[in-house]
């Protein structure tokens, strides 16, 4: 099995990245650009093989690496948040087989990013 932690960026957040990715202690995955997090996670699902994935946004600064890893141990998805809804932000651990069911939907706005996020 195949396990990811996928960092959310756009262009120029550069300084952000930086700072999440030097919270985490091992390799991690950067998506930049292709929408906002429903894009970043379609791209994920199209175009690699990994079968189950963390899902941080770039101003995400883990504290707990042990904990945040153990998140791989768990049976099923998982929610880092619970605000404003059941995986929040999108901050979450995806399986490939729960993504295989669903349709992820093609985000051209914020606004559309913030209502498929509470839905």
């Amino acid at each position: 099995m195949k396990n990811e932690i996928v960092i959310s960026t756009s262009p120029g957040r550069s300084e952000w990245v930086k700072h999440c990715l030097e919270s985490i202690n091992v390799p991690c995955l950067v998506v930049s650009g292709y929408g906002y997090e429903l894009g970043k996670i379609k791209w994920v699902y199209e175009n690699t093989n990994i079968d189950k994935f963390i899902f941080l946004q770039d101003s995400v600064v883990i504290r707990n690496n042990e904990l945040l890893m153990s998140l791989f141990d768990t049976d099923g998805s998982a929610c880092l948040m619970c605000d404003p809804s059941h995986m929040g932000s999108y901050l979450g651990l995806y399986e490939r087989k729960i993504l295989d069911r669903i349709d992820i939907p093609t985000i051209s706005k914020k606004s559309e990013s913030i209502r498929n996020e509470m839905t």
